[in-house]
């Protein structure tokens, strides 16, 4: 092999020039060959000479490590010093090599704990895909198998088509799934939504390092079940999470030998089911939905994984319309309902973003299942605001409040946490409560008579707090009732309704206590711009109104013993003690008593005893009324509504544990009927009594 350099004979030579310019130059093939002939034969380099043998030996090592990978453990463990050695490597080094290449070759070879985890791919629908009829067929697929609310089955539906499109928008709403108790379809739901998200992943526990490297490995669809088991004491799986609900978010490790820092993705969709609600943090980044358990008359379809053809289809026909439709959705900047603002309107923008761009009612039909969403989630805040808008109708009309009254106060309230805190379930302290309200900047301090100073808080102080986090008083929802269901036994049962109608107006001081609901006795006189109660109906209590009693105008500075302001005789008496003076409310019961039309008129002071008086449906006298009180006879007490709820979780229990996980509904329900009867409850009260029994079973 010769090698010739036309450049020497060719000065002219054209810039890339080669032979076929040089015989275009009038050269011929006979000069040509004489110059071949006279040119030296061709030495490769040292470095291209060494270049095969390295391919070789490179070759020969990975057959190497091929061959070691496949040997059995014990065969592995006598060849590894001499292959090391052969390989002129370290025999750690070695066993990476070869435990890197076992894994290439059998991922789920039985050696390695669990199996590998996989995502198929749904093929792209052949056809084009009308967004509003997908949408419509996905809400119908989902409420064909779970029994759940139209606006939670259309905060599902976009939430489905939401998880295709992730890469497109900032945020990525966790989709949560409560319910008060077990049996409500929570893993049902999540079982439905496996086989139409894009690459879903389901879990019923998991890690905080297992989330990130799966997500940074394969961006899956965290399906979550039973979170209420490990999530609300895990702050690093929680913080994880949280980091997830935004493009972008990482978490930050060391690895490797050296230590080398790494960042690992944790934006993805998730979707978290759980008993109860989700911790703080975690519900706010969240579009919530609440699962009750199915009645017999609400109909739904077994779900059966080999039978669930038309839900990949579904799937199939979201890939092409997200496909299509991609680059519209993530431009889409979408109108918010009312009151929607910051972190939920955050969540809520991708789902409407869909909705828009699908077109037809789904528009409409998104921002309403937004604000029932809104509406139904109104009292499940942070515990710090929970804190303020129960210190905020503690203070009522008061100007200071000693701190030993204020944290008696916060305590008494049945229904909310400060009665029993953290693990050890002791009640609020005057220390804790401080240590609460400090991020707020704000500090007890001496309050009262120069010679009787004690610590306690001033109401201004918390004014921009109340503004900041709770809005004004005005913007809280009346605690008005809806219309009830079709029972009408008798005038003592009939509920309240809208067309007795009773104006908002501005009440001495609210009732929050989570026992009675309360309308108040008006006040004349008052500011003509009505303020609204800061009761807060709970989501699954519709708001009631009832008749206004007139009080006669009060002296500014007239106060009884109690501290309430002292009314003129002429009002209705109290039920209790038959006194017309100080402020009189107006209480219905929404879940322990139920005092029929026209209510029972009570001072706040009176509320109590006249509440722990009221006993049992029996074959004993009713209680006697005392002077001014209504002839009411009460229901079921609710000492033995809690008994009966108790005893009847024990029955379900026993029977689970006897049938195989049937709880046997029926014979519990039969059992509860004849208890009632056994009480003396008259026959045409007995469902009424059971619907209150049931409303305790799943608040326990």
């Amino acid at each position: 092999m010769r090698r010739l350099d036309l450049a020497k004979h060719w000065p002219e030579i054209p810039k890339d020039g080669d032979v076929s310019d040089w015989l275009a130059a009038d050269h011929t093939g006979e000069e040509l060959a004489a110059l071949i002939e006279q040119a030296p034969d061709y030495e490769p380099s040292e470095q291209a000479k060494d270049a095969p043998n390295k391919e070789q030996e490179s070759s020969a090592a990975d057959a190497e490590i091929t061959r070691l990978a496949k040997l059995k453990p014990l065969q592995y463990e006598q060849e590894r010093r001499g292959a090391a050695g052969q390989l002129d490597i370290r025999a750690a080094i070695l066993d990476k090599l070869v435990a890197a290449e076992r894994a290439r070759l059998n991922p789920d070879d039985g050696t390695r704990q669990g199996h590998a985890i996989a995502f198929p791919d749904s093929e792209p629908w052949p056809n084009p895909v009308e967004g509003a009829t997908l949408l419509d067929d996905l809400a119908a697929a989902i409420r064909r198998h779970v029994v759940l609310p139209d606006h939670a089955r259309d905060a599902c539906t976009l939430w489905v088509l939401h998880t295709y499109l992730t890469d497109r928008f900032l945020i990525s709403p966790r989709l949560g799934v409560r319910s008060p108790t077990k049996g409500c379809g929570k893993t049902l739901l999540l079982d439905v939504l496996d086989r139409v998200v894009a690459r879903p992943l389901p879990t019923a526990n998991v890690t905080a390092a297992a989330i990130f490297r799966v997500i940074e490995a394969h961006r899956p669809t965290l399906l979550v079940d039973e979170a209420d088991t490990f999530l609300y004491d895990n702050d690093e799986l929680r913080g994880v999470l949280n980091s997830g609900h935004r493009k972008g978010g990482a978490v930050l490790r060391t690895t490797g030998d050296d230590y080398e820092p790494r960042s690992f993705a944790t934006y993805s969709a998730c979707a978290i089911a759980l008993i109860g609600s989700l911790p703080d943090t975690l519900h706010d980044r969240a579009v919530s939905i609440e699962l009750k358990r199915r009645m017999p008359s609400e109909k739904a379809e077994p779900f059966r994984p080999d039978r669930a053809g038309h839900l990949d289809v579904l799937a199939r026909k979201a890939v092409r319309w997200v496909n299509d439709y991609a680059d519209r959705i993530g431009a889409a900047d979408p109108a918010m309902p009312q009151g929607i603002i910051n972190r939920q309107a955050d969540n809520w923008r991708p789902l409407l973003a869909i909705a828009d761009v699908a077109g037809g009612e789904w528009p409409e039909r998104a921002r309403k299942a937004a604000e029932a969403s809104r509406n139904a989630e109104g009292d499940d805040g942070s515990r710090l605001e929970l804190l303020l808008g129960d210190i905020r109708d503690a203070f009522a009309d008061k100007a200071e409040m000693p701190s030993a009254d204020l944290v008696k106060a916060l305590v008494e309230l049945e229904g909310h946490p400060w009665a029993e805190l953290g693990k050890s379930r002791k009640p609020l302290t005057q220390n804790r409560l401080a240590r609460m309200l400090k991020p707020l900047d704000i500090a007890p301090q001496k309050i009262g008579p120069e010679k009787e100073r004690v610590n306690g808080y001033v109401r201004a102080h918390f004014k921009e707090v109340f503004s900041r986090y709770l809005g004004s008083e005005g913007d809280s929802q009346p605690d008005n009732w809806t219309e009830c269901d079709e029972i009408r036994t008798s005038d003592i049962f009939k509920p309240d309704s809208r067309e007795q109608g009773c104006p908002v107006v501005k009440c001495e001081k609210p009732n929050n206590d989570g026992v009675l609901s309360g309308c108040p006795v008006a006040k004349r006189g008052s500011s003509p711009r009505a303020q609204r109660q800061t009761v807060r109906p709970k989501s699954d209590d519709p708001p009631y109104t009832g008749p206004v009693v007139a009080v006669p105008d009060l002296p500014l500075d007239s106060r009884d013993e109690h501290g309430a302001p002292v009314a003129a005789n002429g009002s209705e008496p109290c039920a209790h003690c038959g006194r017309t003076d100080g402020t009189i409310y107006r209480y219905i019961d929404d879940v322990d008593l139920t005092f029929g039309d026209p209510g029972v008129y009570l001072h706040e002071r009176c509320r109590r005893p006249w509440y722990a008086g009221a006993t049992a449906v029996s074959d004993k006298p009713a209680k006697t009324p005392k002077l001014g009180q209504p002839l009411i006879e009460p229901g079921l007490s609710r000492r033995r509504i809690r008994e009966l709820a108790e005893q009847y979780q024990d029955l379900a229990y026993a029977n689970a544990q006897a049938n195989g996980g049937d709880t046997r509904t029926a014979d519990c329900d039969a059992w509860l009927r004849q208890t009632l009867a056994e009480d003396g409850v008259l026959h045409e009260f007995i469902e009424i009594e059971f619907k209150r029994v049931m409303a305790k079973v799943f608040r326990i």
